[in-house]
């Protein structure tokens, strides 16, 4: 229903969607870009393990990336799950629209009793967490380090990139749309999108869709998430 919505959206704007095979979307666009020097940046990348569409590839190909995460706590656990891995640097910060520090909303790490699956709701947003069922006093408010993505990717010299792996909690698709394709030009882009829990709108979908269409990417949404490849 949702695929069939962003298409009608995208044709009225004279694109069409691009069928990939059976195999899964991402699997099957990594093996299209797969190389010896793969380079990747994780917007969102939490402890490394829980939810992570790309750790199992990071590990097997040994990929050089760099991993962004602003919640301290989840970011000690990224950098001890993958001390064995080299190549990967590590960044304590949220992703803005400007440099200094904003306020971050997540599960208050002393509430035991929450699943630890629902440490994955930490958000620039402040109603955030009502998507995913947590209740309000749960939550806490910290302060954390914060930058713009362009600025984070001039900092590290990040010159090529293969992917672009995003799962902000709800400011996915502002991130994607910060993107200055005419200094850096991902080969892939797979970030959340999750219309229908009300995570981002349909439009803002149709618009970040027709973004990356016009710039030369296939895309492929399912229900969460959207995955663009050239």
């Amino acid at each position: 229903m949702l695929r069939r919505t962003i298409n009608r959206g995208l044709e009225r704007l004279g694109f069409r969607f691009s069928r990939v095979t059976e195999m899964h979307p991402l699997d099957c666009a990594i093996r299209r870009h797969q190389h010896s020097d793969f380079f990747f940046v994780q917007i969102g990348a939490n402890d490394g393990k829980q939810f992570d569409p790309i750790g199992d590839y990071v590990r097997f190909f040994s990929w050089r990336g760099l991993l962004v995460e602003p919640v301290k706590d989840y970011f000690d656990e990224l950098v001890d799950n993958y001390a064995d891995c080299p190549g990967l640097a590590f960044v304590n910060a949220a992703i803005a629209d400007y440099e200094g520090t904003v306020t971050i909303h997540r599960i208050d790490p002393k509430r035991m009793d929450l699943p630890k699956w629902q440490q994955g709701v930490a958000s620039l947003d402040a109603k955030h967490h009502r998507r995913s069922g947590v209740p309000a006093e749960a939550m806490i408010s910290e302060q954390v380090p914060c930058l713009p993505l362009m600025e984070l990717l001039a900092k590290h010299r990040v010159k090529t990139l293969d992917l672009l792996q995003v799962d902000a909690e709800g400011c996915d698709i502002q991130i994607i749309q910060s993107l200055n394709f005419g200094r850096l030009k991902p080969k892939i882009i797979h970030f959340e999108h999750r219309v229908n829990d009300g995570v981002h709108t349909r439009q803002e979908l149709e618009q970040a869709s027709g973004m990356l269409v016009a710039e030369g990417y296939k895309l492929f949404v399912n229900e969460s998430d959207c995955l663009a490849f050239l």
